[in-house]
């Protein structure tokens, strides 16, 4: 899972994050990890995200859409308009796992502000 963008020790914690539901935690991640207060880990390429995704669950897969969803609306710095990795990563549920693609992107219209998912996109 780990790439040379992003740690796999970030990833995991927003794994965490998702499959709790505890976004509020999200406030913290600047402090547990520095490298991501300029939000740049929200527009990395499609590649880096896709290389992420393939060795994710079902479950852990959806729960990384759902805080990569909920950080771009929160966290400074995180916008990240049509180079969302919820973007990228939705790209490979659909492929992977199909049947969650409905569930999953519904949750993501009803917790976004980003127009680039609220669109067809997802």
């Amino acid at each position: 899972m780990s790439t040379t963008e992003i740690s796999e020790k970030l990833v995991c914690r927003f794994i965490q994050i998702g499959k709790e539901e505890c976004f509020a935690q999200l406030t913290d991640i600047n402090s547990e990890f520095p490298e991501t207060i300029t939000g740049q880990f929200m527009r990395l390429r499609p590649d880096t995200w896709y290389q992420v995704a393939e060795n994710l669950d079902k479950t852990e897969l959806c729960a990384l859409i759902k805080t990569l969803t909920v950080a771009e609306k929160q966290l400074p710095n995180c916008k990240a308009g049509s180079v969302s990795p919820v973007i990228w990563l939705f790209r490979k549920l659909k492929e992977r796992f199909p049947s969650e693609q409905d569930k999953t992107a519904d949750w993501v219209h009803r917790n976004t502000d980003n127009d680039w998912l609220l669109g067809s996109n997802l």
